[in-house]
């Protein structure tokens, strides 16, 4: 019985690595770290301060977030990583503003630092 429990153990433990991550993505004067969690399909960035649903994943693409335009205001805003190649963009256009956000680098996974159970989630 103890040999099974621990098989299960072994044979669990790096799918849960597999679904827990860190993101570091950089663009020319951008960084933000995000830490992320396939499994509840959260997601936070930086210290952390909000817990978000991550908005899909796919076997290509983890979108974070993508908010079409709607009125009132019309504002698009997504942030998306590529998982086969680490490409990453951060956009956000507001209609009632004269600049656009449009960020384009790169993710590389890290260890998972966690979400940080004491969090608000959103």
């Amino acid at each position: 019985m103890r040999a099974i429990i621990l098989a299960t153990m072994l044979v669990a433990a790096p799918a849960a690595a597999a679904e827990q991550f860190d993101l570091v993505c950089t663009a020319d004067k951008e960084e933000q770290r995000y830490r992320v969690d396939l499994a509840s399909g959260e997601y936070c960035f930086g210290v952390c301060e909000r817990i978000m649903k991550i908005g899909e994943v796919t076997s290509g693409m983890i979108t974070l977030y993508d908010d079409k335009p709607t009125p009132p205001y019309n504002i698009t805003s997504y942030n998306r990583i590529n998982r086969l190649n680490g490409d990453w963009e951060w956009y956000n256009h507001d209609p009632s503003y004269t600049t656009t956000q449009d960020v384009r680098g790169s993710c590389k996974r890290a260890e998972f630092t966690g979400l940080g159970a004491s969090k608000r989630r959103f």
